[in-house]
């Protein structure tokens, strides 16, 4: 199937947008040194200085076209963290105080059970936490989902340099620069 312009119907300064964006994105890693010198009165110097950088160089129409972003994997949340930190502690000092009541031949240490219900704070964070991240997994997945139709979608369109106009070849659809930057994550979501 030859692509064409949807409002000239012709085939000249069409190129689908991810070959656009790729080719107007320039990535590069540079590493350098200076050297120079300073001087006051009877005081001379020479100083050298070591530079490194990584820069990524993207033309404005590329930054307009560009794919959406892929979804941020979750991590767990501070409180789990913080659980886990103050529950430890709990945990060590509980074994310590059963050691040396047994060592001491006491029945049930007079700490421990203070220290016990100090540990349910931490148990309940933790717990917390873990809730939250499996929620925040199910979430990242189903907007992984959302983002892979969203690239495939992507994909499927095309530019017309001639017109400034972004087209869908197989059901013709049309959308200047602007609309498609200011409303790209719900034109990508429709159905092609």
């Amino acid at each position: 199937m030859e692509i064409i312009c949807p409002i000239d119907k012709t085939n000249e300064c069409i190129q689908r947008i991810s070959i656009l964006v790729s080719s107007t994105t320039n990535e590069g890693f540079s590493l350098g040194s200076n050297v120079g010198g300073f001087g006051t009165n009877n005081n001379r110097g020479l100083f050298t200085s070591l530079f490194s950088g990584f820069s990524k160089n993207t033309s404005n129409l590329a930054r307009k076209l560009a794919p959406p972003p892929r979804p941020i994997k979750p991590g767990f949340p501070e409180k789990f963290y913080i659980g886990l930190a103050l529950l430890l502690p709990f945990i060590g000092f509980d074994i310590y105080i059963f050691l040396s009541a047994q060592s001491d031949k006491q029945s049930i240490p007079p700490g421990i059970i203070m220290i016990m219900i100090l540990c349910t704070w931490p148990i309940f964070a933790i717990a917390n936490g873990i809730s939250v991240y499996k929620k925040n997994k199910i979430q990242y997945i189903e907007l992984q989902n959302e983002w892979k139709q969203m690239i495939e979608n992507w994909n499927k369109l095309y530019f017309c340099n001639k017109h400034g106009i972004i087209f869908n070849p197989s059901n013709e659809t049309v959308y200047d620069i602007e609309e498609f930057t200011n409303n790209k994550n719900d034109i990508l979501k429709k159905c092609f």
